[in-house]
């Protein structure tokens, strides 16, 4: 009897982002058959997407002339190319018997449909009910596929931190001078970054003690482009020396940056934001947080973690750092249940554990 195959169809880094990284989790930590098609189209031409886009498919088809796939676990797309592909998938799986687990990593998946084309969205949403398990990152965000709930199960598995930050000895948290916020995310315009700088300037003004750190990698979306970014930033740094770009960081130099930090910021507003890893990362490393109350960001801490501010809001953001600087022990006091409740909910242990249990399930129907 031939063995029977897990597929696993996403974005396998590099490059390395919040989803290819949840993928690549997914992937290494599934410990039976399996196969990997990884599909990686950013940062790409469209010429060139299209033309991957068809390697993609190609490897499809040779998959299932070749193999005994019994399971497939796609990591969803939100552009209306890589929905294609992955319908094509869909469908193929489904014509040879094996059964699709759709693992949605951004906001709003309900919306993206509703803004395609009418025939294009009745043809897409077709092949989507055929999905046996749709995966979510929050509970709230079940509501987005109501839709498929009549002929799909709809699973939720909250993501997860870098197992490698529990590799690095717990530094001791205690109220630390100078204050050093941190930025660690993507380089985009609508991730908030010059938001976060405007706000640190003023706040420098009446503190001038407090420091700046970003890491992340540059990136583009409909305000600017990569180039754009990288341009306004360099102007940024040589107007204040408190701010330090240190490029983008993995592994060791991850858990450094991180633990140099107390404070850690994201004020999003970025189309399809959900739930950055890069929170929990910051929270490991015992940083308190704030972020904007933009799409499920709200959802993700409690005031005993941190602060929640509007979106594209200065005053906000200038008033949030300066009463974390101000009451140290406050500041204190988050940094050290973020530490703990982050090891205790968002583990990689809990995330794979929860994600195999939901391969297990269709493998043994």
């Amino acid at each position: 009897m031939k063995n029977k195959y897990v597929l696993f169809a996403g974005p396998y880094p590099p490059p390395v982002h919040g989803q290819s990284f949840a993928f690549k989790m997914a992937y290494d930590n599934y410990h039976d058959y399996k196969i990997l098609i990884s599909q990686n189209l950013e940062e790409r031409n469209n010429l060139y997407k299209i033309w991957l886009t068809k390697i993609c498919i190609y490897k499809y088809l040779v998959t299932f002339l070749t193999k005994n796939i019994s399971v497939v676990y796609l990591t969803g797309s939100r552009s209306r190319l890589g929905a294609f592909k992955d319908i094509v998938l869909i469908i193929l799986a489904k014509g040879h018997g094996a059964k699709v687990i759709n693992h949605i990593h951004a906001a709003h998946f309900n919306k993206f449909l509703n803004s395609l084309p009418t025939l294009v969205s009745t043809l897409y949403c077709s092949a989507y009910r055929k999905v046996d398990v749709f995966v979510c990152l929050l509970h709230d965000m079940k509501k987005e596929y109501k839709e498929f709930e009549l002929s799909s199960r709809i699973e939720v598995v909250e993501n997860f931190y870098d197992p490698i930050m529990d590799s690095s000895k717990e530094h001791e948290l205690h109220i630390e001078e100078p204050i050093v916020i941190s930025y660690f995310s993507n380089l985009i315009f609508s991730k908030g970054i010059f938001d976060l700088i405007e706000a640190f300037e003023i706040a420098n003004s009446k503190y001038p003690n407090i420091r700046l750190q970003i890491a992340g990698s540059y990136g583009e979306d409909s305000y600017m482009s990569a180039v754009q970014v990288k341009e306004k930033l360099s102007k940024c740094l040589l107007l204040n020396s408190n701010i330090k770009y240190v490029g983008s960081k993995y592994g060791k130099a991850k858990i450094d940056f991180l633990q140099r930090s107390q404070i850690f910021v994201l004020p999003s507003f970025y189309s399809s934001e959900a739930f950055p890893i890069s929170i929990l990362e910051a929270m490991r490393a015992g940083n308190a947080i704030i972020l904007t109350d933009h799409h499920y960001l709200a959802k993700l801490i409690t005031k005993e973690q941190g602060i929640v501010i509007p979106a594209s809001n200065i005053e906000a953001l200038v008033q949030a750092l300066a009463s974390l600087i101000d009451d140290k022990e406050r500041l204190l006091d988050m940094r050290r249940n973020n530490r703990v409740y982050s090891s205790v909910n968002y583990s990689m242990y809990k995330y794979s554990n929860r994600l195999n249990s939901i391969i297990q399930s269709l493998t043994k129907e």
